[in-house]
């Protein structure tokens, strides 16, 4: 889906997809329909609850990532992807403060982490940076849908990051990072139950068309059923339906802004150099993204901070700038 998505900025070839002028755009249905792991990831739940007696239950990993096929295609493949978009000399210039900037918070992370920190507050710090970034994400993309909400979408992001974290801290405190937290962190989450939902409200009310209204309910539907999920022991699929909805949303942006940013010539150092290949661009972006990301997945790193969270919170940070209407990412990027 999303190679299609991708190779229709070259063809022109599928409707609802390119624009009049042959630009490619991200289709906002496209959008909505990844948030289909969400009913999914209740209705699996309730099922194994009521008819199975917990059985799909003891058997699933604690966390998605001890899965190696996960790790293949979720969480740093598309921190990489966002990483190679940058691979351009003009991107380079127009953000090389930026990337300083990033660069020195990757440093000074590196060093709290292997100096002054422990354990605990290295795992709460990257959780609070992950959380807010992710739900951030999706935030941002309701505004790009026509959600001109304003101040409560910025409110509802914060309950929403803060209803994640919760159900973190409920769903995996068997872990001894975690031991400290019990069943009153899911209480606090259910406490932001209700002006979380009047803020999904408002912004619903402020949608400007029913794609917009579809998106603000999907994410309201998955912010609730993080700690109901992370009670009743079903942590896993918390990290799955947030996972899916992110980082294939992501992809659908980078590989769109990559037809559009190439669609005249390669501005990407990385394509100029793997031009010999004659390979699609899609190709080269979703392998060199899925290859980096498992070595940078299974590099042993004792002393310092993991090299995944070295280009994570790079990618936070970028993240946060490249996107805005002033970064250049935007120009090559649009929804159909």
């Amino acid at each position: 889906m999303l190679v299609g998505v991708y190779k229709s900025g070259y063809s022109g070839a599928v409707s609802g997809v390119v624009a009049v002028d042959g630009r490619a755009r991200v289709p906002r249905w496209l959008l909505l329909a990844f948030y289909a792991v969400v009913p999914l990831s209740l209705v699996v739940p309730a099922l194994d609850l009521l008819a199975l007696d917990g059985g799909v239950r003891a058997v699933l990993p604690a966390h998605p990532d001890q899965i190696l096929l996960w790790t293949l295609v979720f969480n740093v493949p598309h921190i990489v992807a966002s990483e190679l978009i940058l691979l351009d000399r003009e991107y380079l210039s127009f953000y090389r403060r930026h990337i300083a900037i990033a660069v020195t918070c990757v440093a000074l992370l590196t060093f709290l982490s292997s100096e002054v920190l422990g354990p605990v507050a290295v795992v709460w710090l990257g959780l609070v940076l992950v959380s807010y970034h992710i739900i951030g994400q999706q935030v941002g993309i309701a505004r790009l849908m026509s959600v001109s909400a304003g101040w409560s979408l910025d409110a509802w992001k914060v309950l929403g990051t803060a209803s994640y974290l919760m159900a973190f801290a409920e769903g995996f405190y068997r872990s001894p990072v975690f031991r400290e937290f019990g069943a009153p962190v899911a209480a606090y989450g259910y406490a932001l139950w209700l002006p979380m939902a009047a803020l999904a409200f408002h912004a619903y009310r402020r949608a400007q068309d029913r794609r917009g209204r579809a998106y603000v309910l999907a994410n309201q539907v998955m912010f609730m059923s993080f700690i109901p999920l992370a009670t009743l022991g079903y942590g896993f699929f918390v990290v799955v339906m947030v996972r899916v909805v992110h980082d294939l949303s992501a992809f659908c942006f980078y590989l769109v802004h990559d037809a559009n940013r190439n669609r005249e010539r390669a501005h990407n150092l990385l394509y100029r150099a793997l031009a010999f290949t004659r390979l699609p661009r899609w190709v080269i972006a979703i392998g060199v993204s899925v290859g980096v990301g498992h070595w940078l997945v299974v590099v042993d790193s004792p002393e310092l901070l993991h090299p995944v969270g070295m280009v994570s919170v790079f990618h936070y940070y970028m993240e946060a700038v490249t996107w805005r209407g002033s970064g250049l990412h935007r120009h090559s990027i649009a929804l159909a």
